[in-house]
């Protein structure tokens, strides 16, 4: 069981550096851990994680979203497979993440994740380069540290986990600007929907 415990922690860990460099392997890490979790549950006999009230509220969503999606077998393939979403995060809570120093890493990874975008986006807009040397956008937009822009919807996602914890913590004085400044790049960037 301790190599399973072991195993679904570091998919945990990995999850936010295949999301921005291999969304291929972050998809199958999702699905490993909830089938992980799933497996650690039927071994061990616990349940419990079932009568959570959000998990309820999740399950019922999830059910009510696959029978909104039967018109095509497209759509029901994929309402159904928005369920590993909740299973994930079930795990997250009850298995990967109960330890506080596994939390802790976590959310320094998500600040690390983050930077690393904001640094990439920040060189191009001084440089007109990424670190890796892709240029801007064919409209101007920032690409992050990718070959097209895509960087905005992810630094959109990280800022606020990654900052405000951090901002909480300090001052004011120290903090509003944290947050003003993550909040500047994702402007930068220039893509609309983030």
């Amino acid at each position: 069981m301790k190599a399973l415990d072991r195993a679904g922690l570091a998919g945990t860990l990995l999850l936010p550096l295949f999301l921005l460099h291999g969304r291929g392997v972050a998809e199958g890490l999702v699905v490993l851990i909830g089938l992980g979790f799933l497996g650690r549950s039927a071994a061990v006999r616990d349940w419990d994680w079932l009568g959570r009230f959000w998990v309820r509220v999740g399950l019922a969503w999830w059910i009510w979203l696959v029978a909104c999606s039967t018109a095509s077998l497209a759509s029901l393939a994929q309402a159904a497979g928005t369920g590993r979403f909740l299973l994930l995060l079930a795990a997250m809570e009850h298995w990967t993440l109960r330890d506080a120093g596994a939390r802790l890493w976590l959310a320094r990874l998500l600040r690390l994740s983050a930077v690393y975008l904001a640094v990439h986006s920040l060189a191009q807009f001084a440089t007109g380069r990424n670190l890796y040397g892709f240029p801007r956008g064919a409209d101007g937009e920032l690409t992050g540290p990718y070959r097209n822009p895509r960087a905005g919807a992810p630094l959109s996602r990280l800022l606020f986990p990654a900052v405000l914890p951090l901002a909480a913590r300090w001052r004011p004085v120290w903090g509003l600007p944290l947050v003003l400044g993550g909040v500047g790049v994702v402007v930068l960037i220039g893509q609309r929907m983030p």
